[in-house]
């Protein structure tokens, strides 16, 4: 799963970056760049993978993870900077979900976008960036087909050109009503005949509001200011967190206490991530390894064991399947054996999150 980073410059992106991937990445030293953005491996917590793990006396376990891109701030218009839009845009498309970072800190060393500080008005301003991007991409799109519907071709194809110039003109309009299309495409067959333009407005998106340090108390007043726009809303201090994650895991907590957190909010986004994205994980497990995979959702046995090695899906013969909550309830796989919880699936059997599955194959 590759989730980018999209803000304006000296919005604090790639602090939330740091603080979101652990420092995986020294950004002092490598600071993102359009032609090469940093990548940061990020472990997504399960509490379920753990308790797999220690259950079966694996040797050792492995989180599922997201890919997660930091690239410089868009810079709108045509201020300076704003030449490498394009490559930022085809980042952004490459990705299969966008996290808004939105600023709401002030910082007399770091001039705000336009001299103020107003979280609302940036959104808006990133929004229709992708926007209008989208519809060049739509507008370029129906201007080839039509081009190409002047030859001669097969009739097959024409017919194929017409649907694919219906849904693109119906693309057109929603964009031109300032409208994203993830609600046009959620069909599976109208969203494959788009998928290789990788549209910006198409895709799962999240928002965080990069809080001041003296904010974080009334950090869910200010995200409810935010609900109007219709996505989930992280009010996260960047700054605060970074700094925190780079101490000692022991020496922590005093000092998310003083910020009156229980949890770092930037950890909790990267266990809520797969969830808002609507992917599912599912669990394998043995003596050498516990691990976790992430699936798209509707995804069946037979993806699920592609996903864990090509091999595994050529020679698919059946899955056996228990659901996590099931074997932690009857507490031994003898236990829920005889539950009759256990249960052999086939190839079409839609994965469901939280399940182990031991995928039973012939070489």
């Amino acid at each position: 799963m590759k989730v980018a980073l999209a803000g304006l410059s000296l919005s604090g992106k790639t602090c939330l970056f740091n603080a979101v991937g652990r420092h995986a990445v020294d950004s002092r030293l490598h600071p993102a760049r359009a032609d090469h953005p940093n990548v940061a491996a990020v472990k997504i917590p399960d509490e379920r993978l753990d308790w797999l793990a220690e259950h079966t006396k694996s040797a050792r376990k492995t989180h599922a993870a997201l890919e997660l891109l930091d690239l410089p701030g868009l810079v709108l218009g045509s201020d300076p900077g704003a030449a490498e839009r394009p490559r930022i845009i085809a980042h952004l498309r490459q990705a299969e979900a966008i996290i808004y970072c939105l600023r709401a800190f002030k910082s007399q060393a770091v001039p705000p976008y336009k001299g103020t500080v107003d979280p609302r008005r940036d959104f808006q301003a990133l929004r229709s960036e992708l926007l209008l991007a989208d519809l060049e991409t739509v507008m370029n799109r129906i201007e080839k087909i039509q081009s190409q519907l002047k030859k001669a071709l097969p009739k097959k194809e024409v017919e194929h050109h017409h649907h694919e110039v219906g849904l693109l003109e119906k693309c057109r309009a929603a964009l031109e009503a300032e409208q994203s299309l993830r609600p046009l495409l959620e069909r599976p067959e109208e969203a494959a005949l788009v998928r290789g333009f990788g549209f910006l407005t198409q895709k799962h998106s999240i928002v965080v509001l990069n809080i001041d340090e003296a904010d974080v108390p009334r950090a869910q007043a200010a995200a409810q200011a935010l609900g109007a726009l219709g996505l989930s809303v992280y009010p996260i201090c960047a700054r605060a967190e970074s700094d925190i994650l780079q101490l000692p895991a022991e020496e922590q907590g005093p000092f998310l206490e003083a910020l009156g957190l229980k949890e770092l909010v930037s950890q909790r986004l990267v266990h809520d991530i797969y969830k808002a994205i609507d992917d599912v994980v599912f669990l394998t497990t043995n003596p050498n390894e516990t691990r976790a995979w992430l699936l798209p959702r509707n995804s069946t046995a037979l993806q699920a064991a592609a996903a864990v090695h090509s091999d595994l899906a050529h020679g698919f013969v059946k899955a056996e399947v228990v659901a996590f909550d099931d074997l932690r309830r009857a507490g031994s796989e003898k236990a829920v054996r005889a539950a009759g919880k256990f249960r052999l699936e086939g190839k079409d059997y839609v994965v469901q999150d939280g399940d182990i599955l031991l995928i039973r194959f012939s070489p």
